[in-house]
């Protein structure tokens, strides 16, 4: 979030381009959806918290607009209505990787990019939803370094 703010803040300078992080911070949807159990139990500090301190200390927020929830309990339709670029780091379960791809990818202008993390976990969910909707274009694995942890693909 802090990059993407920063490479806003340097573009543009005025804040009418933003970045919206999406988060609930929530200890116990975390350790079931990454399996990160023994990270969380021993984290010391609150996620949210260290998340607003991020922001502050960059000086970027007026970049970042946050919402701490799950993203299907988002309503866009107030907030945004084109994305250019979309960062995928949910949840990992199917049925919500499947939601968020349903819910935010019609939102991406032509041309947009859309990036999802964890590529692993969910590269086969990305597949099916590239099939049946024909509206994205996948970024080759080779075109770039170091890419087995993100899938990229451009909206048709």
């Amino acid at each position: 979030t802090i990059t993407f703010a920063l490479a806003l803040k340097e573009r543009f300078k005025k804040s009418e381009y933003r970045v919206y992080a999406i988060d609930p911070h929530d200890k116990e949807h975390s350790i079931e959806s990454d399996g990160l159990k023994t990270w969380f139990d021993d984290c010391p500090f609150d996620m949210s918290e260290k998340f607003l301190e991020n922001i502050e200390k960059w000086n970027v927020e007026d970049h970042v607009s946050y919402y701490r929830c799950f993203s299907q309990d988002w309503n866009s339709s107030r907030k945004v209505k084109k994305i250019a670029m979309l960062f995928i780091d949910g949840d990992h379960r199917p049925e919500q990787v499947k939601k968020d791809l349903k819910k935010f990818v019609p939102m991406l202008i032509k041309d947009g990019l859309l990036v999802m993390h964890d590529r692993g976990l969910v590269i086969d969910l990305y597949n099916e939803y590239s099939e049946q909707n024909n509206n994205l274009f996948s970024i080759p694995d080779y075109e770039i370094d170091h890419l087995n942890r993100l899938i990229i693909a451009r909206k048709k």
